[in-house]
This record gives structure tokens, C-alpha cells and sequence, in this order.
């Protein structure tokens, strides 16, 4: 079964009354399930709700999404549908109740939880150690629930991200110590992502090892290894991905199919690469032949091509796969998702939000094997864009104006302070992808050679290296164009100033 086909149903239209279909508990959110006309299907009448639906019929008010007047008529995706914030926030919509009454105001997109959220478990298990999962794919341009996306329409367009276009699948570097054929990125079920929130869950930026079987009657069997980070959430709406299901919803672009994905805003967002978006929508649905129905060479982007290729080449079509939580490789850490820019979007599109493929050398495989994590309680921190400037490997010593007297002390000469911390400086330093905060551990912040050699980041003082009210790399500095924490730039225009 494609996953679209239960990621959405078509929209429809329902009469204002006071019983709906839900299967969350009567949460006030009316439901269908699983093809064209569901919603309107199962909420019809009690017989066809707890019949085919396999719903419970419930009484009382519930809320809906549309984009006219609060006239009963619910013009959404269920996605749309879902909660208040995905109304108001990504889909542009108005927030209703079936008495008419309207919410106030709007929401930050994501921010405020769906009306009735899932009941959170005595542990929520973020992270689940190994075993195994399904596996669909995707790619709506929707800029995701971890924020790793970028304004294509620049600066004071929040409601309008892009999918970062590193989010697409690439070869990961020859003798990398997790054995991945490629990096790439997906939406995680709830149970990954974490519960009662639609937005920068804690199972964000977690990275996880999948590995999978070609599937394709007629083609090689061959097993594959790839690392995928998680950047977006697949709602519990869709039964794949709801409960305690483990699912992986991977990031391929050109194979979402258009006319089911929850908000398929490509088109719009970003027009060059139109035709590509919906290259391989139909391959293996319409045509059981995998040489059929997918031309990646539609896309205009190199990486998105790239991206439709490797996945393409894995013949997998939804496979069931074995997986465990790793460290994330740093080519993945780098892309920075929504707390890595200061809590906002980008100015621009950084270097590895463009592209996730450079010359950078991969970490030693000699970095010790990690066993499974626990998620952070906040999204791993990325590696950042810029490689800072070296520290002199020692301070320069002026020499004395007159040789030193043998039976006195000479009089050492002053010592200048180095520009950045020597390595092996103890407690006192640490690793920064923002030139301010020590937020960089694991393998790159054990020292100064890892942090600013592959992972491409700076060696700080842990104290002192800039001031409480310094600017971070990425923030804002539009009316203070000298409080960049060193050695970052402000740069931008009159209109709007950003750290580099």
C-alpha cells in the first residue's frame, strides 16, 4: 500500500451537524481513513463510521478547517484538518467549530498542539533501541517540523519554507564507519518525532541507521545500508505512523504522489524544478515495471536529480527495514535545522542546506562505534557552514633588547594573547558552531583538531569569547551591525542584516 494514499484523503465537503467520525477518543477532530472520499465517507453516519471506518461515533461540537466562512463546510486535507495550528499555520486556513465560532487570531505555524492531543505514555519512547520499521516516501516542500528549510522568497516570508535541498538522499563518503550507501533525511512517526507536539519534537535531528532489501520482482536482490536524519513528522493521522508504530517516511524528491500528500506546495515554492517534483509519482503504482513512470532528469537542481536517482536505485518500494539510532555522521549534522539559526529560518540559503556535498574528509573511522541514544530533549546541534579561522600554534615572543644578565632573572618580555584557544586547553574551551554558544559535542567537541579540522568549526573560550548580548552566527543584525560575535560579518542590506 502507497503511503499517500493513507497520508491524505481528497478534500470534501460536510454538513455543520453534532456528531462526526474520530478514532482518537472523541477528540473533536472528525477523521476518515484510507482513500478518495473518506472523510466525507465516514462521517456521513454512525453505520458507515464504526462499519468500514472502523471509527466511534461521536456526539457533540468538533473543529474543522476551511478557507471561506465558518459555514459548516469543511474545504481541507485532513492534514489541514488536524489541529489549529496546521490550519492556520502552513495551509493558510480558518479555524472553526460546527457552532460557527472562529478562533482568534493567528498561530505560529506549528506551535500550538492539535485540540486533542495524543495522551502522552508513562515513557514516551523517543528513541526506540533497534528492530524493525516500514518505510514510505515523500517530498512536498513543505519546509518540515524540524524547520531544516530555507525562505525562498526571502526574509519575512516564515509562513512560506522550502525543504532544504540537502534533504535529498547523497552518497555517503567511501569507508564510513556506519558501511551507508547513502545520507539522507526523513519524516518520523510519533513515536521517533515524540508526543503531543507537531513541532520540534525531540526526536529532532536524531539520526538512525536503516537497512533494507530491494523489493522489485524481477530485479537483483541486494541489501543496503543508509543513514537517514529525521527533519519532519509523519502525523499519527496517517495510520502508518500512528501509536507506537515506528515508521520512516524518506525524503525523495520527485516521488511524492501530488494528488494525496498532505501540503504538496512545490509548484509554488519552487517553480523552477515544477516538472521534477511529480517525475516518479506513479512509479511502481501505475506500472508494476520500474523503468517506467520516473525521469529524474526532469529537475532543474543537480541535487534534487541526484537525490531522485539514489533513491530510485535502492528498488525500494516501501520495504519493511531493520533499524537502530547512531550518531549522526557530521555531513548530517551540518544541516542546520530551526535552533541552529537562532530559532528562525535562514537569510538565504546556506552552503549546506543547498548541497550536502562537498571535499570535506570524513571523520577517522577509527571514532568509536556508538551504541544506541536516548534523543536529546532538543534537536542535535548541526555542524555549521563555515570553517573558523586557525589558532597560531603559538604566541610570538619579542625578543629581549639586550642579552640577559647570568647571575640575575631576565625580565620576560610581554607574551600577546593567541587569537583563538591552543588545543588542549582543558575545561576552559569548547567547540561552537555559532562563534558564541559551546554546543557542539560528541566526536567534533572532544578537541580542537576534530572541531575545526572535519567538522569545520570554531574552538572557543567557554567564558569571554564574546559578550552576553554578542550575536550569534545566523542572527539578526540589522541595527547592530558591529555585534557579531568574532570572527563573524554582518552582512545583508538596509532591510535586513544577518551574522556570517
Amino acid at each position: 500500500m502507497f503511503v499517500k494514499i493513507v497520508l491524505s484523503c481528497a478534500f470534501f465537503q460536510a454538513v455543520a451537524r453534532a456528531n462526526y467520525c474520530n478514532h482518537d477518543g472523541c477528540s473533536g477532530v472528525p477523521m476518515g481513513c484510507c482513500d478518495d472520499d473518506a472523510l466525507q465517507y465516514c462521517n456521513a453516519n454512525s453505520g458507515q463510521c464504526s462499519g468500514p471506518c472502523a471509527g466511534q461515533w461521536c456526539d457533540g461540537s468538533f473543529s474543522y478547517c476551511t478557507w471561506s466562512t465558518c459555514d459548516g463546510v469543511i474545504r481541507s486535507t485532513e492534514w489541514c484538518n488536524a489541529g489549529q495550528a496546521n490550519c492556520e499555520g502552513s495551509c493558510g486556513g480558518m479555524w472553526c467549530t460546527n457552532g460557527g465560532s472562529v478562533s482568534t487570531g493567528p498561530t505560529t505555524p506549528g506551535t500550538t498542539p492539535a485540540p486533542a492531543p495524543l495522551p502522552v505514555p508513562t515513557t514516551a519512547p523517543i528513541n526506540p533501541s533497534s528492530g524493525s520499521a516500514t518505510t514510505t516516501r515523500y517530498w512536498d516542500c513543505s519546509g518540515g517540523a524540524c524547520g531544516c528549510a530555507y525562505l525562498p522568497f526571502g526574509p519575512g516570508t516564515d509562513s512560506q519554507p522550502s525543504h532544504c535541498h540537502s534533504n535529498a538522499m547523497f552518497a555517503a563518503p567511501a569507508g564510513n564507519h556506519h558501511d551507508a550507501t547513502f545520507y539522507g533525511t526523513a519524516a518520523v512517526s510519533q513515536e521517533l518525532f515524540g508526543y503531543n507536539t507537531q513541532w520540534l519534537g525531540p526526536g529532532c535531528g536524531t539520526c538512525y541507521k536503516l537497512t533494507g532489501t530491494s523489493n522489485i520482482p524481477g530485479t537483483p536482490t541486494t541489501t543496503t545500508t543508509i543513514v537517514l536524519k529525521a527533519v519532519n513528522l509523519c502525523p499519527p493521522e496517517n495510520p502508518a505512523c500512528s501509536g507506537d508504530k515506528v515508521h520512516f517516511d524518506i525524503a525523495a524528491p520527485g516521488f511524492d504522489v501530488t494528488q494525496f500528500s498532505f501540503a504538496h506546495v512545490c509548484p509554488s515554492r519552487e517553480s523552477a524544478d515544477d516538472a521534477g517534483f511529480s517525475a516518479c509519482e506513479f512509479w511502481m503504482l501505475n506500472s508494476q515495471d520500474p523503468t517506467q513512470n520516473c525521469d529524474c532528469s526532469a529537475f532543474d537542481s543537480p541535487v534534487l536529480e541526484a537525490g531522485c536517482n539514489n533513491f530510485l536505485s535502492l528498488n525500494w518500494d516501501n520495504p519493511t527495514v531493520q533499524y537502530e539510532p547512531v550518531e549522526c555522521p557530521f555531513e548530517l549534522k551540518r544541516l542546520s535545522c530551526w535552533e541552529e539559526n537562532g530559532n528562525q529560518y535562514p537569510f538565504g540559503i546556506p552552503e549546506f542546506c543547498e548541497s550536502n556535498v562537498d571535499d570535506s574528509p570524513e571523520a577517522p573511522v577509527s571514532a568509536p562505534v556508538e551504541a544506541p541514544v536516548s534523543a536529546p530533549t532538543e534537536a542535535p546541534v548541526s555542524v555549521p557552514v563555515e570553517a573558523p579561522v586557525s589558532a597560531p600554534t603559538e604566541a610570538p615572543v619579542p625578543a629581549p633588547t639586550e642579552a640577559p644578565v647570568p647571575t640575575g632573572t631576565p625580565t620576560q618580555a610581554p607574551v600577546p594573547s593567541p587569537t583563538n584557544a591552543p588545543i588542549g586547553g582543558g575545561g576552559s574551551f569548547c567547540c561552537s558552531s555559532n562563534y558564541k554558544d559551546c554546543n557542539v559535542g560528541g566526536w567534533c567537541g572532544e578537541n580542537q583538531s576534530r572541531c575545526e579540522g572535519s567538522c569545520k568549526d570554531m574552538w572557543i573560550l567557554q567564558q569571554g569569547h564574546c559578550s552576553s548580548d554578542g550575536i550569534a552566527k545566523y542572527g539578526e543584525c540589522t541595527t547592530n551591525v558591529n555585534g557579531c560575535c568574532a570572527p563573524g560579518i554582518c552582512k545583508g542590506n538596509q532591510y535586513y542584516r544577518q551574522c556570517l
